[in-house]
């Protein structure tokens, strides 16, 4: 897309239209979307434009937690915000921590039926890339059993990465953006989505607070941890097929890795079939 394009869009957020902005770039991490950083007037923004087809409901929950500045064209679903300065790299104390699980449980708190076209998650949408049928059993299987433990199903966000997650501690800043994967689903989906990014093994303090904080039982972190890592890697896989980029094919190895070590270390551990409900 070029400045032409982009301008008019710009247009429909900035105060002094008059100018044309003096650089822009493509967000290379931006997977789903085209996302460009925008200089106008000594300042900077963020551009969306949306790619594929949206729902009301990543509408209404962008407008309902994001608390800055912000135009959003609920047809389109582009979408123009001020680029945050964030800290980086991504902060792990247990005040961040705590903001995390505060948002969890704010967003779950929202009464599903307030919310427009909010659907079950479709843990099953890219099945067709397991590797063989043996981990597509445990996948299938372990998430309907965790669905029927804990009885009913959340409003989650289901893409909880550190990268959509804009902090800045020195101004207080916490902002969570990227709806358009909201659903129903399983209540600790989206803590566990969260910490998938960080490895188990050197990050294992931030594990420990949510496991507290939630008080879980390690075969249904290491359960959780298994179903994150092989739906990011499911994802990935079927990304891949389309785009040929590297990077997901690296995503993709390193979240079956990580999935296939969970699923080990549950299966060590007591079966979650025997046990008689979730909190």
């Amino acid at each position: 897309m070029n400045d032409h394009n982009l301008k008019p869009i710009l247009d429909l957020f900035i105060e002094d239209k008059t100018k044309a902005f003096k650089s822009y770039k493509k967000i290379k991490e931006a997977w789903t979307n085209d996302v460009y950083l925008i200089n106008h007037c000594n300042e900077h923004y963020y551009v969306r434009i949306k790619n594929k087809k949206s729902t009301k409901s990543e509408y209404e929950l962008f407008t309902h937690f994001y608390k800055y500045p912000y135009y959003y064209d609920p047809i389109t679903h582009n979408l123009i915000t001020k680029a945050i300065v964030i800290d980086f790299p991504f902060p792990t104390n247990k005040a961040c921590l705590m903001s995390v699980k505060n948002f969890i449980t704010q967003l779950q708190k929202l009464k599903k039926e307030t919310i427009s076209d909010l659907k079950a998650f479709d843990y099953l949408e890219f099945i067709k890339y397991a590797p063989n049928k043996e981990l597509a059993s445990y996948y299938k299987q372990l998430y309907l059993t965790i669905a029927k433990l804990e009885k009913k199903l959340v409003v989650a966000h289901n893409d909880l990465s550190y990268h959509n997650i804009l902090i800045n501690q020195k101004h207080k800043i916490f902002q969570v953006i990227d709806f358009e994967y909201a659903s129903l689903n399983l209540k600790h989906w989206d803590v566990f989505n969260f910490l998938r990014d960080f490895d188990y093994e050197n990050h294992y303090p931030m594990y420990q607070f949510f496991i507290e904080k939630y008080k879980l039982e390690e075969n249904v972190v290491h359960a959780y941890l298994f179903l994150v890592n092989f739906y990011a890697y499911l994802w990935a896989a079927n990304a891949y097929e389309y785009a040929k980029a590297e990077f997901l094919n690296r995503y993709a190895i390193k979240h079956l890795k990580q999935a296939k070590f969970h699923l080990q270390m549950y299966l060590k551990l007591p079966s979650l079939e025997d046990s008689n409900e979730l909190v």
